[in-house]
């Protein structure tokens, strides 16, 4: 009689099921598409929350009271985008463009705008009416004072203050556009369609509304169209080799 060593695997029966085992991949590492026996991939992760009318309302309404001489569009990122997430920079550049496009104030268009996408109409005017509360009483008694003041001494100080808060607000559009690009903006292309814009509406004085009439579908012939991307199917895993017969120490009796 064969003795086996007490350590060695018995040899599977003939006609039983393999178990196949798949180690799991190390934190952080990629995780597989599917499971081994075809089932659905995994769950995507669940979109973030809509905000209430009270947090679009106060985010507005940060972005309001902060943007001193300008850049309000940089404070209105700040708050949508990188402070409390409810956009993505993409969504932020479309909906900035087409506040542009459409006739009125470009931050008014672009508040409501925001706020409609996220909850609706009430949306829409809670975010306005968080952007204008203070901005709004702030330059009504700001007008006031700079009006009594107009041709004082005084006036002369009020003056160089304004001038110098213009100039902040040009500092942070500039670095508005600048982040917006450097994410966005990929390949040779969409810069060359960033520049002649600038320099057909900056420059040469075009009005924005034929500028983009003609850019846009130059913009879109230009930018490749991009594919969706199907999670990888997992490849069934050869079932490995039968274990040979374990043989004894001093081979058969």
């Amino acid at each position: 009689m064969p003795t086996g060593r007490a350590n060695d695997p018995a040899p599977p029966r003939r006609g039983a099921p393999q178990v196949l085992s798949r180690p799991w991949p190390q934190a952080g590492g990629p995780r597989p598409a599917a499971s081994l026996s075809g089932g659905a991939d995994l769950p995507p992760p669940s979109p973030p929350r809509r905000p209430g009318l009270g947090a679009l309302f106060l985010g507005f309404l940060t972005a309001g009271a902060l943007s001193f001489g300008g850049g309000l569009s940089a404070w209105i990122r700040r708050e949508a985008v990188q402070k409390r997430g409810w956009i993505d920079d993409r969504q932020f550049l479309t909906s900035y463009a087409l506040s542009q496009i459409i006739p009125g104030a470009l931050n008014v268009n672009l508040t409501v705008f925001i706020g409609s996408q996220l909850r609706g109409a009430l949306g829409g005017l809670a975010a306005l009416a968080g952007l204008m509360l203070l901005p709004l009483g702030f330059f009504l008694g700001l007008g006031a004072a700079y009006g009594a003041l107009h041709g004082t001494p005084a006036g002369v100080w009020v003056a160089l203050g304004l001038a110098g808060a213009g100039a902040a607000g040009i500092g942070l559009n500039l670095s508005i556009g600048i982040r917006l690009g450097r994410r966005n903006l990929r390949g040779p292309a969409p810069f060359a369609v960033a520049g002649l814009i600038a320099l057909a509406v900056g420059l040469l004085g075009i009005p924005l509304l034929w500028t983009l009439l003609v850019m846009i579908p130059v913009s879109l012939a230009l930018t490749p169209r991009a594919e969706p991307l199907a999670a990888p199917l997992a490849e069934p895993l050869a079932a490995p080799p039968a274990a040979p017969p374990a043989e004894g120490k001093d081979g058969a009796a």
